[in-house]
């Protein structure tokens, strides 16, 4: 056995171990439709992993657009964020890494 490969087999355990941490947080999701609701808030219908979810965000923020309905990359932030009382999330085109793509917007996750 070549040297190499105690190297090789410690690389590839350490990919398999670590993958599903990126991972963990990410979901294709269906957007169904936006709605203003007031004059400051969007409210935004969607479906994750079959069930019915919304999220909401202040027009006020740059990162707050309506979403045309359709599928999306859904990634949720683990830490900080621009809304302090709920699951903060960004979105994404489908079809695209959030490693690679600068995101369409974040949102508050309406968690029921």
């Amino acid at each position: 056995m070549s040297p190499k490969m105690p190297m090789r087999t410690l690389v590839l355990f350490w990919l398999a171990a670590i993958s599903p941490m990126f991972c963990a947080d990410s979901q294709k999701i269906t957007i169904k439709g936006s709605s203003t609701q007031g004059k400051n808030v969007l409210l935004v219908e969607a479906r994750v992993a079959g069930k019915s979810v919304q999220f909401e965000c202040f027009r006020s923020q740059k990162s707050c657009i309506a979403l045309i309905p359709g599928d999306y990359f859904m990634e949720r932030l683990t830490d900080g964020g621009i809304y302090q009382d709920c699951r903060n999330v960004v979105i994404y085109r489908n079809g695209t890494h959030p490693s690679k793509e600068k995101s369409l917007g974040e949102y508050c996750l309406l968690e029921p």
